[in-house]
Parts: C-alpha cells; sequence; structure tokens
C-alpha cells in the first residue's frame, strides 16, 4: 500500500528545483541527489511521494546552507505551478472565490494525509489556515515557510494590493532565521501560534482577482472537478483510511468506527473491504502510529512524556512499551543513535 504520507504533482516539486536553481545550485545535481528525471518532473500526470519534496528540499538547503529555502520559493511561487487549480483561481471573480476553489482542488497539487488547507470566512478577520505537519524539525520547517509565503505572495498577484494581510502565524517556535521573515512579509510574523494560518483584513475576501474571466472559468472548474474525480478513483480503501487516520492521530488512538463515520460507510462494511485487500485496520493503525513515534522521537525538543501524551498513550512507560514493539529498541537509545 503506497501514499502512506501524501504525494505531489512533479510541477508541484519542479518549482522548489528551479528555487534551488536560482540560488545557484546545480540542476542536475538536485536530480542525481534525489534520484529524479526530467521526463519524469515533465510529465504532468506524474505524482512523487512527500518524502521525495522534503528531500529535494534539504539537498538544496544542504548545498548553499540556505535553512530559508521555503521563504524564497514561497517568494517566486507562480499559480500556474498548482496546475489546473492555479489557473482556475486566476480566473476567479475575487479573492475568496479564488482561495476556495485552490483549497477545494488542493489534492490535484498536493494530497497530505496530515490534512487539507481551509479558510474560516466566518471570523471578523477570515484566517487561510495550513494543517499541522508537527513534530517540527529541519526536514519540513521549509515546507510551511513555502506555502504560507507563497499564499502571501499569491494574494498580491491576483489583487495587485499590498494591504489584504493583517497577520501570518507559524506553528513552530522561532527558527535561526527568523529575522528573515521581514523580507518575505510586509505584517507582522507571530511564532509559537496555535496553527499554521494567513489572517486577512476583513473586506480582503471581497478584493476582485484583475484577471478573472467567467466564460474561462467555468470551463477550468469543470476540469478540475474531472481530475479531482479521477483522482479519488484511484484511492484504495486503505488508503483513504491512512488519509482519515492521518488527521485523528493527535487526537488519541482513533478507533474503526471513527473512520468509518468519516468514510460514510458501516464498521463491518469497512473491515471488509480492508479484508478484501488483504489489510487490517490495526495494521494500518499501528504502521502510521510508528512512523509518527520516530518523527517524534527525533525531534530533541521533545521530551518522552509529551510525546506519550501527543500520540494519546496513558504515560511514557506505555509509549516506550509501543516504541520497542516498533522498532526493537527503546525511545531512549534511538535518539541517542540518530
Amino acid at each position: 500500500m503506497k501514499n502512506k504520507i501524501g504525494d505531489v504533482s512533479s510541477t508541484y516539486i519542479n518549482s522548489l528545483i528551479v528555487a534551488g536553481e536560482s540560488l545557484g545550485v546545480d540542476r542536475g545535481f538536485i536530480l542525481r541527489e534525489n534520484n529524479l528525471s526530467e521526463q519524469g518532473l515533465n510529465d504532468p500526470d506524474c505524482r512523487l511521494s512527500l518524502v521525495a519534496l522534503m528531500k529535494v528540499g534539504q539537498s538544496i538547503i544542504h548545498s548553499v546552507q540556505e535553512p530559508a529555502l521555503g521563504l524564497i520559493a514561497g517568494s517566486q511561487s507562480v499559480l500556474t505551478a498548482l496546475g489546473y487549480p492555479g489557473l482556475l483561481a486566476m480566473n476567479a471573480s475575487c479573492l475568496g472565490q479564488a482561495i476556495a476553489v485552490l483549497n477545494r482542488f488542493e489534492p490535484l497539487a498536493s494530497r497530505c494525509n496530515r490534512g487539507q488547507s481551509s479558510l474560516n470566512s466566518q471570523l471578523v478577520k477570515p484566517r487561510l489556515n495550513f494543517y499541522s505537519i508537527a513534530p517540527y524539525n529541519e526536514y519540513n520547517l521549509f515546507v510551511v515557510d513555502r506555502v504560507i509565503c507563497g499564499w502571501y505572495q499569491m494574494m498580491r498577484w491576483l489583487t495587485e494590493q499590498d494591504d489584504l494581510v493583517a497577520c501570518v502565524y507559524f506553528e513552530f517556535e522561532a527558527p535561526a532565521y527568523a529575522h528573515e521573515y521581514a523580507r518575505f512579509f510586509q505584517c507582522p510574523v507571530v511564532f509559537g501560534a496555535q496553527c499554521n494560518a494567513i489572517e486577512l483584513e476583513a473586506q480582503a475576501l471581497e478584493a476582485p482577482v484583475i484577471y478573472h474571466n467567467p466564460h474561462l472559468y467555468q470551463s477550468l472548474l469543470l476540469t478540475c472537478e474531472q481530475r479531482l474525480e479521477a483522482i479519488s478513483q484511484t484511492e484504495t480503501i486503505g488508503q483513504q483510511v491512512q488519509k482519515v487516520l492521518g488527521t485523528l492521530l493527535h487526537q488519541g488512538s482513533p478507533t474503526l468506527a471513527e473512520v468509518a463515520e468519516q468514510l460514510a460507510v458501516p464498521s463491518w462494511t469497512l473491515r471488509r473491504r480492508l479484508a478484501e485487500q488483504g489489510l487490517s485496520f490495526q495494521e494500518i493503525l499501528e504502521e502510521l502510529r510508528k512512523d509518527l513515534a520516530i518523527n517524534y522521537v527525533k525531534n530533541p525538543k521533545l521530551s518522552l512524556g509529551e510525546i506519550a501524551y501527543s500520540m494519546g498513550f496513558s504515560n511514557a512507560s506505555a509509549f516506550q512499551r509501543a516504541f520497542k514493539r516498533w522498532t526493537g529498541m527503546t525511545a531512549g537509545d534511538f535518539r541517542k543513535g540518530l
């Protein structure tokens, strides 16, 4: 069963490579380091794992010692890198409609089992939220930087207005390169927030998109709907379970009944469909919890007690027993070996 974490379009990864090239990194080097090919990157239907995305980012960061890669890539973002959803947003009538379609069709550019971007338009100051990918470390900070900075750039480009964003929020604590953020955001930047988000001014969603074309919008909308339906049909029941579990794991230990409810199928039907693929709910859950635990333990700032609590274990001892069952060693020994 593939796609445990998620995947992205080749176009999305290619735009990150282009940002690396702007920093002086040789394109051929990036491709060789990450076992990528020009043929694959030029195939609009090719999808690569999120792990591949993070590896590409890390190879660029290490090559030029530039931890602010995500901010740089975000500032260079163009909507066409998002494929059809980007083109659709360009032809929306207003910023609110553009954001709505980018969120709805986000899976066409990137899919992550941890969640999907969302807009809370009911607040006095609307918020565009990017889901949590905690725990944070040098391997994934650039992902959040790129998304938030890319959104910021996109809003300015679509509307030709610079005063639509009230504040930007990052869930992680201020990184060593925190001073760099002032170069990219003309608004307050808050670290250690409850979520990753852009807070908009009260009337920002009504800002007109200067490229609006109603006829082209309707045509592109139909194309996006067809493509979203097509990739949805390629997901196996196991991958659908992974996707739901990814959004629930941080709330404790999800049950089959909870996942079945999210998928709108009876529990017994879900159990039977998994069995038909030679899978069990418990096996999928344990594998995802193992991956999450390893990611948490790799973050030295988190105590084992904090990890146990975050993963829904009753205490640190219970977490330690589970970790040893998954990896063959204690969490402490695993951390020492990093």
